[in-house]
């Protein structure tokens, strides 16, 4: 699982916090994970701005799923693409990506 969200970074202190989560609980993240509804198929109703970043390590989506998503969202940027990151983007590789996600935010009007 730290591979998978974490690619390479160092999942040291994450490991014991995801050790404690044990019965219902764990079955319950992990349900809302793989019995969720897809956003893709009604993705042109989202109508406000949005930012995909995705990171080129990412082991549970592929490139051509993040891709997808932005062509469907009317108002999307261009897909940001985080060399080396893996799917937990803001913890593999905040450094990264989050100067694309404050100039996303900074460009926002104020209160919409």
């Amino acid at each position: 699982m730290a591979k998978i969200c974490l690619g390479d970074a160092d999942a040291s202190g994450w490991i014991p916090k995801w050790r404690e989560i044990r019965g219902e609980r764990l079955s319950r993240i992990m349900n809302a994970l793989v019995d969720r509804d897809g956003v893709l198929d009604r993705a042109g109703e989202i109508g406000a701005p949005a930012i995909v970043p995705h990171g080129t390590a990412d082991l549970a989506y592929p490139v051509a799923r993040a891709e997808a998503l932005v062509a469907a969202l009317p108002n999307a940027e261009p897909l940001v693409t985080i060399e080396g990151g893996a799917h937990f983007l803001g913890l593999s590789h905040a450094d990264a990506a989050t100067p694309y996600l404050r100039r996303f935010l900074d460009a926002q009007p104020a209160g919409k």
